[in-house]
């Protein structure tokens, strides 16, 4: 929940350069704290926090409301899609996700 609420508030305010530290910085104490008080494995830290970063994005880009954001700039929402598609081999029994960035 840290993690997507800092990426939330760091798209919206993303010109700016203190907004989005002092969000980042806020989710990385929040997680460091978790591991060392030994509540969250290294592992769960790294996927929430990227699942985080990705669901404050998303919610960021399909909530947008042009009318009201004056910035607003379509170019901004196409950097980053990740495309992930499934991968099955069945004869060896082999199974993953293939994730390409488009631009």
């Amino acid at each position: 929940m840290t993690w997507s609420f800092a990426s939330l508030v760091a798209h919206e305010y993303a010109p700016g350069k203190v907004t989005p530290i002092l969000a980042y910085g806020l989710a990385s104490v929040v997680s460091v704290s978790r591991f060392t008080a030994q509540k969250h494995f290294a592992s769960d830290i790294l996927v929430g926090g990227a699942m985080g970063w990705f669901i404050g994005r998303y919610v960021y880009e399909h909530h947008l409301d042009p009318n009201i954001h004056k910035r607003y700039n379509q170019t901004v929402f196409n950097l980053l899609k990740p495309d992930v598609n499934p991968l099955v081999d069945v004869r060896p029994h082999t199974y993953g996700v293939s994730l390409i960035w488009n631009n």
